[in-house]
């Protein structure tokens, strides 16, 4: 059973994923985790999926599999067949300060968190750091959470924790899922803090429809049927 197993999104990610993979790898080869990347590929309208099917010939330890499109599928779809003792996911567009990994990994192993997480002090640009602290607050009010940073990814957490989770969101509001559930679960969250990193290529898909799906997604998780489903039933096999 490998110690981790680190789920890594990809969407139209095709003239930038192998050298941002690439960083990664190093860091986790330089740091000795017994590690599996787990490459998904969801919906991509470019070469993603066969880079990544290449990228899993060429590096050990790798695996490549497609999905649906939505991140929220990627991630599942990658929890579906991780392996490792714990569980986690990130962003594969070079965003990510890789060194963030072994250090966070290292804290859930030592420091007995149940839930280890990045926060971004900085963002792209002011327009994204306002959003990502209404957004905060948002969840904050609704679902009485202290989180900064609801998205900030890597995330990581012992797999035995995903029946109880039942996470079910195909979309980028898989983030926010996870956290509500961890917290009213009463995990032990530590977030940390971790450098801006400029995106390696590309452009961000979320538009000012992504922020509104945001807030609408929000509303209706905190009054709708889902969340109070999963409160009746969590943990039930």
């Amino acid at each position: 059973m490998p110690t981790l197993s680190l789920i890594l999104p990809v969407y139209n990610q095709a003239d930038h994923i192998e050298p941002v993979f690439h960083k990664l790898y190093q860091t986790i080869q330089k740091t000795r985790i017994d590690c599996e990347l787990i490459l998904v590929e969801n919906g991509s309208k470019d070469a993603s999926l066969e880079i990544i099917k290449k990228i899993a010939k060429k590096y050990p330890h790798t695996i490549a599999i497609t999905t649906k499109k939505g991140y929220g599928s990627a991630v599942l779809a990658g929890q579906k067949i991780a392996k490792g003792y714990f569980i986690g996911h990130m962003p594969s567009d070079g965003q990510v300060d890789p060194e963030i990994v072994p250090i966070l990994l290292q804290l859930i192993q030592q420091e007995g968190y149940d839930l280890v997480k990045v926060r971004r002090p900085k963002r792209e640009h002011i327009g994204r750091l306002v959003v990502s602290v209404v957004f905060g607050l948002s969840m904050s009010l609704f679902f009485g959470m202290r989180i900064y940073d609801i998205n900030g990814s890597p995330k990581i957490f012992p797999k035995k924790y995903l029946p109880k989770f039942k996470l079910q969101r195909t979309d980028e509001f898989i983030d926010a899922e996870l956290m509500v559930k961890a917290s009213y679960l009463d995990l032990q969250i530590k977030e940390i803090d971790m450098r801006h990193i400029d995106r390696h290529s590309g452009k961000s898909t979320r538009s000012i429809y992504t922020y509104i799906e945001f807030f609408k997604n929000i509303y209706a998780y905190r009054f709708g049927k889902e969340l109070a489903f999963w409160k009746e039933n969590r943990g039930k096999e």
